[in-house]
């Protein structure tokens, strides 16, 4: 009997065992697992669950790292997130394996589970500002587009750059990325570069920062290069030849002079015939409510 002969016996703890209870406390630490919110009756489960949790909540500019050594410059944590990023993403992952197993292996860690939880740690605080570290550097990428000196924020090296292009390249209706370029620079009330940078982005491009991956900004740099030199080379003197003009007042009062060259018959042809249908359609619509409206979708159109 233990208690009539307690000298006889002895117990034993597994080392293991301990420093696997440590990194779990770690872990639910690290990921805000709380006992009293407990998901379902198995800790590590709980765990992975939050960790999970945690990825999805992520900016998907963020998520979408593949490699990233500018960034995340320790070796460790660029080589491990990928593989973290699919054991995170396995909604069917079994919890033992990814947290003991899965996890120290995308870090080629063996018998350290202190590092593992050292490196999670780390990666997850570096994740935290990845999304303002790239915006911060497509603000500081796009004025060096605009002026290699870089002496002034974004808002003012746009604006003065703006100020010495052409009438045709400002009042022009031309692509996409022209138009809506100029358009954000000329309407643009704000001083929040990062907010700015984010328009620029979305009018050059059509693709939101919050969608890019390793090598859309670099892709973003080339499209402003060009739309820019394509603004540049907008001038008065030369394009006026075909050129037409549309004035009129908006609804705010102020005269919104466009110009714009004449298409061909074949351009748009569909658009044209639902139009032309559609206003005759509504003939109980005065001209003066047709050309109010159609004026309205222009201004609209516009910007």
């Amino acid at each position: 009997n233990m208690c009539d002969r307690p000298d006889e016996y002895s117990l034993f703890i597994s080392l293991e065992d301990v420093i696997k209870e440590r990194y779990i406390d770690k872990l639910c630490s690290l990921y805000k697992v709380s006992k009293a919110e407990s998901l379902t009756d198995s800790r590590l489960q709980n765990v992975l669950i939050a960790m999970q949790r945690w990825f999805r909540a992520l900016p998907q500019v963020t998520k979408n790292i593949r490699h990233q050594e500018e960034y995340l410059d320790n070796a460790e944590l660029n080589k491990a997130f990928p593989k973290i990023r699919s054991i995170l993403q396995n909604v069917d992952a079994n919890a033992y394996e990814a947290i003991f197993a899965e996890l120290p292996q995308a870090f080629e860690i063996k018998d350290d589970l202190v590092r593992v939880a050292e490196l999670l740690s780390d990666l997850k605080v570096k994740l935290a500002g990845y999304y303002d570290w790239i915006i911060q550097k497509a603000v500081y990428k796009t004025i060096e587009v605009f002026d290699k000196s870089g002496k002034r924020d974004l808002n003012h090296t746009l604006s003065e750059w703006y100020d010495k292009q052409s009438d045709i390249a400002k009042r022009g209706l031309h692509s996409n990325e022209i138009t809506g370029l100029m358009n954000i620079i000329a309407d643009n009330k704000m001083f929040d570069d990062g907010e700015l940078v984010k328009k620029v982005v979305h009018a050059v491009t059509d693709i939101y920062i919050d969608a890019w991956n390793d090598t859309t900004i670099e892709e973003y740099l080339d499209t402003l290069q060009d739309v820019k030199k394509q603004i540049e080379h907008l001038d008065d003197g030369c394009s006026n030849i075909g050129t037409l003009k549309l004035s009129f007042v908006g609804k705010s009062g102020e005269t919104i002079t466009r110009y714009y060259e004449h298409v061909s018959e074949g351009t748009g042809a569909i658009l044209k015939n639902i139009l032309s249908d559609t206003l005759e359609d509504f003939s109980d619509l005065s001209v003066n409510d047709k050309v109010a409206i159609l004026l309205e979708m222009i201004e609209k159109e516009l910007g």
